[in-house]
């Protein structure tokens, strides 16, 4: 499939500027991304490097979208991965196979297994 960078960041950005009702938006960014990257879920989080951990603040899927509070610890051996400002993204065939799935897999963000 031939994407228009221009036309997908666009509308894409549009979606995320949609609304400030972070389902509404999540919901709808996740909908219209989906059509583009195969994708089950998607979850917004915020890293605190100072903390070394992960708030999961939402999650959208096509079933279900909800609102989260859920802190997910970064294991040392790992955070590097996570604060890589400098080095382009990692992309793996299977979410379980990226180096820093394992505190997710252990909280159930794994594709089947963690709904909304």
């Amino acid at each position: 499939m031939q994407i228009d960078e221009k036309e997908f960041f666009r509308e894409a950005t549009l979606r995320i500027c949609s609304s400030l009702d972070v389902e509404t938006f999540l919901y709808e960014s996740f909908m219209y991304i989906r059509k583009f990257i195969p994708a089950d879920s998607v979850v917004l989080t915020h890293y605190y490097p100072d903390k070394g951990e992960h708030i999961a603040l939402a999650m959208a899927s096509a079933e279900n979208t909800s609102v989260l509070d859920l802190t997910i610890p970064v294991p040392v051996d790992i955070r590097s991965f996570v604060q890589r400002p400098d080095i382009q993204t990692l992309a793996v065939e299977r979410a379980e196979l990226h180096p820093t799935a394992r505190p997710w897999i252990s909280k159930g963000f794994w594709t089947g297994i963690r709904h909304c």
